[in-house]
This record gives structure tokens, sequence and C-alpha cells, in this order.
């Protein structure tokens, strides 16, 4: 065996998974009836152009709504039932089609995809324009969606008459006439979308991105509320609500400052077959104003690209010889241009992201978490692509004046889970439950030194605690039943996991093993997984990871690449220290700081004579940065 790790350290804190109904195969038919009745009346006044001789464009709205699929009836209902297929419509026209009405989300249209109709009203002979929509559900309601891009056209024909003063009302309430008549001339688009709910209950919503030519013109995030009985649907009400679009979530600001969750930039990738797309979002930016740009590698080229190039070099270059930063500084700047390419639009957007960490880090690496910046990144796949979790904190960045710096030293990164959830729980979670191997290391030279770095905080004295409770294994055999005898667990935890990784299974000798099949157990809300080893956030680990994640794990700690024995071990006894310390302070600590404080503990650590400096970047964090964390009880 490879003298560095094969080791895996689960922390981890769980709750109940949610499971749905098969997957939707069809767009909900488009309505089809009668001609409209004679309409009265005068379209909404609104701005005029530089010329004034026209206005921008048409006062329009979107109107969302959800009914249950089949053929539209225009019947929006107030809630979606769990396990149930609803097709979500989203309609383009000249009024608002309800009022406070539950279940019907009215919004006027965004000032980027305004200025952009003007243009196409104004300098082009167009009669319609088609806009591709995709559809961001959040999965921990809603099965993934079969079909989630569409195309939505926009008919410009009928906005030139509008806009040339045709009258437009309505006779009744626009879902009366949208019930009699196929093509009413205040609508000027519209799509569907089909959802299927799963069995989680709650407020929730469902994200519309539009694009033009590989631009985006426009986002709406539509509010929607599963639930099982109206009386669980006005629970609805006032709950917290994560929006799905590009402004992004800051989970600490989201439970600190609900008036203002966003972080301070959004990086998406959105990985397809055919492309990867990439979109920067600066959040003190006007409404609508992205960077849009094309990665070189389509999505399989991209995984094959982090795992068979930057795999290897990252090894060598952290793990073999003695370790230089500066070949690491170039190592994160590879990463930097693999995701931003040196193409036209790939340079106008690598710029643009530059001149935001320059303006927004401007106190250079903080090792204050409170006062660094917030950058939300994520990867989005689509098209039955697996997801990647990418060690984005380890992208290096030129600061100007010859000065680089890793954007994990720089920001606090929120990368969200496949199923993410933003409950910051009652209380700090103080249930801890150990699975380690002995001191020996069963005679294995590897696990013996991960073990021996755990340190006595964790070794001895929190094992104790969990022993005396009959909740510390020495076998994986033994932890595998316990995870599949209990499916609810009593109360929130914290779950230490050490050992050998391979092929998503967990093992300390080769006929003692815990594969990912066995994750069982539902664990309460909120929790925290921390993955310490061998390639533990990379595809080796994926179904464990997505397997702890949907039985409730909502943040985890992972290494996309291989580290060492000492470093696994020596990053979970950062974690226990940290969090110690903040309880003899009497304070209470978030997954966001224990993280922190455990990169800038283990950053400052050595091995060799040499400190593992932004070797300690190696670890990520995913997910829910705001769940708590105290000693054990």
């Amino acid at each position: 065996m490879h003298r560095s790790v094969r080791l895996l350290v689960l922390l981890a804190t769980l709750v109940v998974a949610a499971c749905g109904s098969p997957e939707p195969t069809s767009e909900p038919p488009r309505p089809v009836s009668a001609p409209p009745p004679p309409l009265t009346g005068g379209p909404p006044v609104t701005p005029k152009s530089k010329s004034g001789e026209k206005p921008l464009a048409p006062r329009l709205f979107w109107n969302s709504w959800a009914e249950p699929a089949g053929p539209a009836t225009y019947k929006p209902v107030p809630y979606l039932l769990p396990r149930t297929m609803y097709g979500l419509w989203i309609h383009l026209a000249g009024i608002p089609y309800a009022k406070d009405v539950e279940g019907v989300d009215v919004r006027a249209i965004g000032p980027a995809f305004k200025t952009r109709l003007a243009s196409w009203l104004d300098n082009t002979s167009l009669k319609s324009v088609d806009l591709k929509t995709l559809a961001l559900a959040d999965p921990a309601f809603f099965e993934p969606i079969a079909a989630p891009e569409r195309t939505l056209r926009v008919n410009l024909d009928k906005m030139r008459k509008l806009r040339a003063g045709q009258p437009l009302s309505r006779d009744g309430s626009p879902f009366d006439i949208l019930a009699r008549e196929p093509d009413p001339d205040f609508v000027f688009g519209h799509v569907a979308v089909i959802l299927t709910t799963g069995t989680r209950e709650g407020r929730t919503t469902v994200g519309i991105v539009l694009w033009q030519n590989g631009r985006s013109v426009d986002e709406i995030s539509i509010p929607l509320c599963v639930a099982s009985s109206p009386a669980a649907a006005s629970q609805c009400k006032g709950q917290r609500i994560v929006e799905q679009a590009f402004k992004g979530v800051d989970s600490v600001r989201l439970a600190t400052e609900p008036s203002a969750p966003y972080p301070d930039g959004a990086l998406h990738f959105f990985a397809a077959e055919d492309r990867v797309t990439g979109v920067f979002r600066r959040n003190d930016k006007p409404e609508g104003e992205y960077v849009v740009w094309p990665l070189r590698e389509n999505a399989q080229e991209f995984e094959n690209a982090l795992a068979d190039t930057f795999g290897p070099v990252m090894k060598s270059v952290t793990l073999e010889g003695r370790y230089d930063e500066q070949r690491l500084f170039n190592l994160g700047d590879d990463l930097y241009r693999l995701l931003f390419p040196k193409t036209t639009e790939g340079l106008a957007a690598r710029a643009a992201f530059e001149a935001f960490v320059r303006e927004r880090a401007t106190g250079g690496a903080n090792d204050d978490v409170l006062k660094k910046p917030s950058l939300y990144i994520r990867m989005v796949p689509r098209g039955g692509f697996r997801p990647l979790l990418v060690p984005l904190g380890m992208v290096a960045v030129d600061l100007g004046a010859d000065r680089r710096e890793f954007l994990g030293f720089l920001f606090r990164i929120e990368t969200p889970l496949e199923v993410p959830s933003y409950q910051p729980g009652a209380s700090c979670l103080s249930r801890w439950v150990m699975v380690l191997p002995p001191g020996d290391g069963f005679g294995d030279d590897v696990l013996r030194t991960a073990r021996q770095n755990v340190g006595t905080l964790v070794g001895d004295a929190w094992l104790k605690k969990a022993a005396a409770r009959n909740e510390s294994f020495d076998t994986m055999t033994d932890f595998a039943r316990w995870l599949k005898k209990v499916l609810e667990d009593p109360s929130g935890g914290v779950l230490v996991l050490l050992g050998h990784h391979d092929a998503n299974r967990f093992f300390f000798k080769k006929n003692d093993n815990f594969i990912y099949t066995s994750i069982e157990r539902n664990f309460r809300e909120p929790s925290v997984a921390i993955l310490s080893g061998c390639g533990t956030g990379g595809p080796g680990a994926l179904k464990v990871i997505q397997g702890f994640n949907e039985s409730g794990v909502t943040a985890i700690v992972a290494t996309s690449f291989e580290v060492s024995p000492h470093m696994a071990g020596q990053f979970l006894d950062c974690m226990a220290q940290v969090v110690a310390a903040a309880r003899q302070e009497s304070k209470e600590i978030t997954m966001s700081h224990a993280y922190a404080g455990a990169i800038l503990c283990l950053r400052g650590k050595a091995f060799d004579g040499i400190k593992y400096g932004a070797r300690a970047l190696l670890y990520s964090l995913f997910g829910n940065g705001y769940v708590r964390l105290c000693q054990p009880a």
C-alpha cells in the first residue's frame, strides 16, 4: 500500500431524507380553445426611449402557477401535494394575472430583459425570438427534472401592436379568458415544466433562467409550498425561503441576516454533454447583470481533466518530494485557467472576476471568518452527468502587483450539496458517535499514523464519552449494522469515522467494510460530515457523499485529492481543538467557523519540518455553514 493515506475521517450529524415519485416524461400540452372576446382599454404607461418616440418596451410580467400535470386547466393550486406530478406554467404577459392569490406568482420582467426587448423591437424586423429556459428545482423537495431545458417563443409582433397603442384589457379573470382562448393578445410567450414532488414538505422555490445565444437575459425564482393538507400549507407562510437563482446563497447571512441572505458574488458552472457554461454574478451590480462564457471542455472532458490531469499533478505537488508552495500556486493558476479559458468571452469573464476579487478581498488573506467576503460557487450537472465536488478554494487568482492568492484564503466559500438544507437547528450538536481503529491500526502503518495524529481530545476523551452511550465502534462491520438497525435517529449528532477509503467503501481491513448502501439510518437535522483522506470528495466517494446527504447530512467537508495520513489525523484534531476552544469561551461555533479555524490550524502545522501551508485547502466545505457544533455532552 502506498504510504499516503487511504483514509476517511467523517464527522457527521444527520437527518431525514426525502424520496419521490417517478420522473415525468412529457410537457403539459399547450392550451387550445376559441378566439378571444373583444377587449377594451389601453396599455399601461411605460418609460420612453431616448428619442422620446416609443416606450422602451411594454410593461410586461412573468405570471407563474402550478396545476396537476396534463392539459392546462388554468386553475392554479394553492399548494403542491407530496409525491405528485405537476405542470409549472410560466407566461410572459402584458397584464398581471392575479394579486395576492395563493399559488400565483406575479413579477415584472428584469431590466436587462426589458432592454433586450427594446433592442429587438426597435432594431430588428423579427416576428419572434426563441429563448432557452433552464429550470432549477430544489432537490430536497423535487425529483430530478426530466427535461429542465425548454424553449419559450416571444411574439414580438404582438408587442409591436401593443406599443402602437392597440387596446389591451380584460373581460373577466385572465385565467377565465385563457380557459376560453388559445392565444389572447396579452400573452406574448409561455413555457411549462414538469415537476414531481418528493416527500419533504415546506416552502421552496423553482428558479427559471432564460438564455438567448448563450447570454442570460432574465431569471425568476418562483415560490411554492409542498404540503399534505391545508393545515400543513399554512405552515409555509413565514418559512425561510432559499432562491434557486444566480445570486446564490450565503448560509451564514441567511441565518443571521435573513433580509440580506446573498453572498458578495456567485459563480455557476452548468455542465452538459455539449458544453460547460460559466455564469458570474456580482450582487452589488444591478439586477440582471451577469457575465456568461463557455469553457473549452464539455462535461465529460471537464471531469476527465480534473481526475486524469489535475489529480496526478496535485498528488505529485503535495505528496511527493519536498513541498514547494510556488508549485501549488502554479497548479491553482492552471485550475483557474481551466474555469476561465483564454477565449474572447473567457478573458472578459476573467477580467470581471479579478476586478471583483481585488475590490472585495481588500484585506488579502484574512483569518477572521466574519470579516471575509463570501463567494458562492456551484457545479450544476445536466443531461445525466454526475455532480463534481471541486476544491475551488485552491483556485489561485492574480491580485495585481505580481501578487497571487488562493480563493480559500480570501473568501468564505459557499458550495451547495445536491440536496441542500439551510436549517440552523435549535441548539449546538453535542452527541458524538465514534468509529476509530485501535491505536495499533490493526498492524497497518497508514492507519496507525493517522490514528496517532488524531490527538487525545478525539482519540481519548471524546471516545470515552461515546463508549459510555454504546456509540463507539472499532470495526466497520459493527458500524454498518448500526446504520441499518435504527431507521430514525433519536437526536442530531456528530459522527467521527477514521478508516481506509476506496471505491465507495470504508474499511479497517479488507474483510471489514462499510459500503455506501448501508446508509439507511435517517438522522436528525441539521447535519455535518467531514471526510478527511484520500480523495473523499472525488468520483470514488461520490456515492457515499450522496448517500449521507440524501439521509440528512446538510454539510460535508471532503478532499477531492489525496492527502497524507499525518494530515488526515491532524485535520480532525484541529477541528476538535477549535470546537473545544469555543466552548471554553462559552461561545457557540458554526460549521463555517469551525472549518475556517481548522484550516488555519492545519496551515500552521508541519510534517518533516515543512508547514502544510496552502495544502490545508485540499479540504473543502460543501453545504450549510451555519450548523452549530459543541463538545460531547
